[in-house]
């Protein structure tokens, strides 16, 4: 996903992480997933360039960005407040992942 980004919530419980994507860009299965089903897999990339376990996370899909939560502290948002790729999967813990 380009362009996410970490966005404060009131209080100190959660933070915002908004991701977009070129709508187009992504298979029309995957756009139909994003707007039916209730969570997908997200996963950052970690200091050694691999990539993360992916993580089931609720979020909500408005057709070009993708908006989900992450605790402030988590590794997640740490890693998109340091520029950190989001990659996310409608199929699952697997993949396939889309950047």
């Amino acid at each position: 996903m380009r362009n996410a980004f970490v966005l404060p919530i009131v209080g100190t419980l959660a933070v915002s992480v908004v991701a977009t994507a070129a709508a187009g860009s992504l298979p029309v299965d995957v756009q139909q997933a994003l707007r039916t089903q209730k969570e997908i897999w997200v996963a950052t990339r970690r200091a050694d360039g691999s990539r993360s376990t992916a993580a089931p996370i609720w979020f909500w899909w408005d057709g070009a960005n993708l908006y989900f939560s992450t605790g402030p502290d988590t590794h997640k948002a740490k890693r998109i407040r340091a520029g950190s790729p989001v990659y996310f999967s409608a199929a699952g813990k697997e993949g396939p992942f889309f950047e």
